[in-house]
This record gives C-alpha cells, structure tokens and sequence, in this order.
C-alpha cells in the first residue's frame, strides 16, 4: 500500500520538474510559457487572476490529473456553473479558485473575519498570496491574528527525478513562518478543493451562509 502511495506522489511530483518538456505540464518553464498567454511575459509578476487561469489551463491540459478547476468571475462562485462543470467531467474532484483583490495598497480591515472564516472551512486549501512582491502560500491562522505561511522561494539541493525512487522528503516541508494577518498583500487567491459532488455541496452551503462569494 505504502509503495503505491509513494509511487503516485513520485508521478505527480515528475509533473512538476524544471524542465520545458510537455510530460512537466507543471513545470516552471511552462506556466512561465503559458502566462504568455494571458500577456504575462515570462520573468513578470503573475497576479492572481492569470495564476489561476494558468493552473486551470495546465490542469486541462494534463490528462493523468483526474480533476477540474473553476477559476471564479468576479470574486463569485456561480453555483449553477460549478455543478455543471462537475457534470461534464469525469471524476467528481473540483479545485475551487477565488482571485481576488481586497483593498488598495493595504488589506482593508472589513475583510478581515471574512478571511478567518476561509481558513475555517473544512475544505479550504488556504490563499495564495504575498507581500511587497514577495509570493507566500497561506496555509492558517493562529489566534485570529497570525498567519502560518509557506515560503516557495526557499532554496534546496535538487532532486534527480532519473532515480525511479528518489526521495521525496524536501518536498513535505516542515518548517513555516508567520505574520500578522492584516499585512497580507490585498491581491490574493483564496483555493478549495472538494473530491466529492457531496463535498461541494456542503462546501457551497457553508460559504453561502457566511455570505461568501457564492450566487446563483
């Protein structure tokens, strides 16, 4: 069971290896590549909007990912698209993902427990995000005050992905960082995932009742 589970992991994480190769769909080369798309040249800053519409083109485009994403309009997700989008697919597992921008050049403080209340959801995958151009994963908070943070930027030893069982310890990190939740950078994405049309449901339900982002 473990030797499954551990093959898998190393499968995807192959989908992921700095190369230009098509078999890396989510590689750094083609996301770069793809944000072109969008008008986004490569070595530019992807702002929240292209960074999902890349991910949900990558997703597409990658058959061994059994998943679809919904990139949401206008900071809303339109419950009748997202169960349709269920329907014409295969498997029931839906990443869900919000760009949004909430404030000007600071997090207004309005938004505040409206973010708290993300993290809390069962199903949510945290905020893509940063400050003073720098990116950062948001994973939770602490206290209602502090955010827990995964920092993509830091450096390690590459791994050779040739090794049919190469380690794939460096890629469960096990160190995070915090700060203080109003200093979240105002343009963000906030991400959650479902792997069943039961989840999405419960999922759109909740959101609904805390007046988040949810219409028909």
């Amino acid at each position: 069971m473990y030797k499954r589970q551990d093959d898998r992991e190393r499968q995807l994480l192959r989908l992921f290896r700095d190369t230009t190769e098509q078999s890396a769909g989510f590689s750094i080369h083609n996301i770069a590549m793809r944000g072109e798309e969008y008008g986004t040249c490569v070595g530019e800053w992807f702002g929240p909007q292209v960074a999902c519409d890349v991910l949900r083109d990558c997703v597409q485009r990658e058959a061994s990912v059994d998943m679809s994403v919904y990139v949401a309009r206008d900071a809303t997700i339109y419950r009748n698209e997202v169960l349709q989008l269920c329907e014409q697919q295969q498997g029931e597992a839906l990443l869900i993902l919000v760009p949004n921008r909430l404030g000007l050049s600071e997090l207004n403080d309005m938004y505040l427990s409206q973010l708290l209340t993300v993290f809390q959801q069962s199903h949510s995958m945290g905020i893509v995000g940063g400050k003073s151009n720098a990116a950062r994963y948001y994973v939770g908070v602490v206290d209602s005050r502090d955010v827990l943070y995964l920092d993509p930027h830091t450096v390690q030893p590459v791994v050779n992905m040739d090794n049919a069982q190469f380690s794939v310890d460096s890629y469960h990190p096990t160190q995070h960082s915090s700060m203080p939740l109003c200093d979240i950078d105002p343009s963000l994405a906030m991400a959650f995932y479902c792997h069943t049309r039961v989840q999405l449901t419960n999922l759109l339900d909740q959101l609904e009742n805390n007046s988040i982002y949810v219409s028909y």
